[in-house]
């Protein structure tokens, strides 16, 4: 699943692909989090993404 995502993205470009790739990260701290019981990663990965959106994206 996830690697046909990539190659589709990669053909299209680096913006595809970055979004599959911000994709993938953030369902595999979901992930983590239910799994664990732990949100840290997934709350610092959040703010982490916030401020990369706010710096490179507006």
């Amino acid at each position: 699943m996830w690697a046909e995502k990539f190659e589709r993205a990669h053909q299209e470009g680096p913006e595809a692909f970055g979004r599959v790739w911000l994709d993938f990260i953030k369902i595999r701290a979901l992930q983590h989090a239910r799994k664990t019981g732990d949100p840290s990663v997934w709350n610092a990965l959040s703010a982490t993404l916030d401020r990369f959106y706010d710096e490179h994206c507006t």
